[in-house]
């Protein structure tokens, strides 16, 4: 029992030198921290013959250094070990004032010292692109990605960006329209469930399409047997978005389209259904809780034009005829990828 106790130990002592002894050290001095960024978000890197951006705020420094066992340390991956340890602290720049490279008489690694900077979100936004090249240039320069520009040339759309959404709420709506009830029904369909889903897609600069589905449940009672009232909206959206915040995770929307509504009312086995024209406005706002989820509300005004019921409803007014109005409020899940 002694021997598998031994034997244990070693277990664990090769285990702790394969997962910490094969990677660089990282030591860091913070002065200053923010609510940690995104995992992965895009850090900004300054090299040393680069003049610091003006109004940047430095947070702290950071050094990664051969443990003296370290294989995993080529200029790539110790440049990343720098921005993981920014992005823990809310920065979203870094500044090298030292970088010594691999040598034959000496270490295998790259070794690193840089300041943590927080950059203002418009010097980061116009610095971006022209940054990012810059990096993949040094990252070709050390054959770690082609230099024909096959692979992150510099022109990719920020991690924390991404183009598609799908959201997923539910809510309550109310009818603002006049909704008639025959004799003998009793219950309030004015009020009822919403549920709606979309997907959408938006450019760099915040505009894009979707495709949206709402839908709208309640019932009523009617002779003692239960009268459900459904409608249904299928839709393509023209879409805005803007993304606030220095680490991105707030984001606004606003949408509006044009597209197909159906009512239903079924009784039992019995029912019955028109469709027509259907509009929408949206806006809501959305909160990222990871880089590929996060949750959000919004509120919409939609609005249908059944003409198949003018004939039905002529002796009402025309701004009355054959529509329904409701506002909905809701809230959910977004996925982006």
């Amino acid at each position: 029992m002694r021997h598998f106790s031994a034997s244990l130990q070693a277990l664990a002592a090769g285990a702790l030198f394969l997962t910490t002894g094969c990677s660089p050290s990282v030591y860091t001095s913070i002065q200053k921290s923010y609510p940690a960024r995104i995992e992965g978000s895009t850090v900004l890197v300054y090299d040393m013959a680069d003049s610091l951006p003006e109004p940047a705020e430095i947070l702290g420094s950071v050094t990664v250094k051969d443990s003296g066992f370290s294989v995993n340390c080529n200029y790539a991956k110790v440049m990343q070990r720098a921005k993981d340890e920014t992005n823990k602290i809310g920065g979203n720049g870094l500044h090298l004032f030292w970088h010594k490279e691999p040598s034959a008489l000496g270490s295998s690694c790259h070794r690193i010292a840089a300041h943590m900077l927080l950059l203002p979100d418009s010097v980061y936004t116009a610095s971006y692109f022209d940054n990012v090249a810059a990096q993949n240039a040094r990252l070709a320069a050390y054959g770690l990605i082609p230099a024909d520009g096959t692979v992150a040339p510099g022109r990719e759309t920020p991690k924390a960006a991404n183009n598609n959404t799908l959201t997923f709420n539910a809510g309550y709506a109310f009818i603002t329209s006049d909704f008639y009830l025959p004799a003998g029904v009793s219950g309030n369909p004015k009020q009822g469930l919403d549920i709606n889903a979309a997907y959408q897609w938006t450019s760099r600069i915040g505009i894009g399409f979707g495709l949206r589905y709402s839908g709208y449940f309640t019932s009523v009672m009617s002779e003692g047997a239960k009268l459900k009232v459904r409608l249904h909206y299928f839709a393509p959206e023209f879409v805005l978005r803007q993304e606030a915040g220095r680490n991105r995770r707030w984001a606004f929307h606003e949408s509006v389209g044009l597209g197909y509504a159906r009512y239903t009312e079924q009784m039992g086995s019995l029912s019955g259904g028109i469709g027509g024209l259907g509009f929408h406005v949206e806006v809501g706002f959305e909160y990222k809780l990871t880089q590929n989820v996060g949750i959000g509300a919004s509120v919409g005004a939609y609005g249908t034009r059944f003409s198949s019921m003018d004939d039905a409803v002529s002796q009402y007014d025309d701004d009355q005829k054959g529509g329904i109005s409701r506002i909905s409020l809701n809230g959910g899940l977004r996925f982006y990828f």
